[in-house]
């Protein structure tokens, strides 16, 4: 963050976009195993795990506003098994 003084300006960077753990995978599959990839299961993958993220966000937002408590590992193991 940068603050000009002169102004009282306040500017940021942007953030720099993570890779998801699927992006990630297709990467690696796309340069080890091109013929493997289809579209369809590539854009699958990236919406399940897109609605997932979705998903954790959302019941972290509503367990904050309801004070529940609840570990990352409890929020995993609910959700998607042990």
């Amino acid at each position: 963050m940068n603050v000009n003084n002169q102004q009282n300006i306040i500017t940021t960077k942007p953030m720099d976009k993570k890779k998801t753990a699927v992006e990630w995978l297709i990467q690696e599959f796309e340069l080890k195993y091109p013929f493997l990839m289809e579209d369809g299961m590539i854009n699958q993958a990236k919406a399940m795990e897109m609605q997932y993220i979705m998903d954790a966000f959302i019941k972290g937002e509503l367990n904050y506003l309801s004070k529940e408590i609840q570990t990352p590992k409890d929020y995993y193991n609910e959700t998607f098994g042990s």
